[in-house]
């Protein structure tokens, strides 16, 4: 999820406010934006080991000025080849890496580092953004802390996405669509952390979770059955 932040002089490629009290980097969300975020419609493929994610966001309203832009990247997964396209055209990006002992805040949660980038000006009423990339899957082991929409215990793959970080465009997102695709498992073969957004099997091997007119307060989580994972 794309999440919109201040521009500082202080430094010039990102948006940061810094407290040297504090072992985080606060990134400030312009909740004042006239930009209104039409929808977000999310594609991941799993094949095999490896997430390839495509997400296309929808917005209206202009871009009057340069709006740089944080895309989150988490304890989880290291980001490959991430790209973002802004009505077509390719933008360029740079990983931010919070410095040693420090973490980005972005609306309470916190992140080693971001991707930076910046939609230029735009007078159109409507406009296309574009993020691919793709990452390694991993095992993950489950601990107490841990629920899942049933009460099966099993290791498996970990597959996020992170919706949390658009919450701060104005007024609520149109619509989210999200679908993910298994080339070699089944979808009856995943579950969902209860602490994340619940979708549904349409078919062997496609999960799908719509949502309306939302501010999304959580992300999506899922475990994908994998024997090879031990306890």
């Amino acid at each position: 999820m794309l999440n919109r932040c201040w521009i500082t002089e202080f430094f010039k490629h990102c948006f940061f406010l810094i407290s040297f009290m504090l072992a985080s980097l606060q990134i400030n969300a312009e909740s004042f934006s006239e930009i209104r975020m039409s929808s977000e419609n999310i594609k991941i493929i799993i094949d095999n080991n490896k997430a390839y994610v495509h997400v296309s966001f929808n917005y209206s309203g202009q871009f009057e000025i340069p709006n740089t832009i944080a895309f989150p990247e988490t304890y989880w997964y290291f980001l490959d080849n991430f790209k973002v396209y802004f009505n077509n055209s390719i933008l360029k990006t740079k990983k931010v890496k919070a410095p040693l002992g420090r973490v980005f805040i972005i609306n309470n949660d916190s992140y080693p580092s971001i991707y930076s980038f910046s939609f230029p000006p735009d007078k159109s009423i409507y406009n296309n953004a574009i993020v691919t990339y793709s990452y390694k899957l991993k095992c993950h082991i489950p601990s107490n802390k841990d629920l899942y929409d049933n009460k099966e215990n099993f290791t498996g793959k970990y597959i996020e996405y992170i919706l949390k970080t658009g919450a701060p465009w104005k007024d609520t997102i149109g619509s989210i669509h999200a679908e993910i695709i298994f080339s070699n498992n089944k979808c009856e073969d995943i579950t969902n952390f209860t602490d994340g957004y619940v979708g549904k099997c349409i078919n062997s091997r496609t999960w799908v979770l719509d949502k309306k007119d939302i501010e999304p307060t959580k992300n999506i989580r899922l475990l994908l059955k994998d024997s090879k994972c031990k306890l």
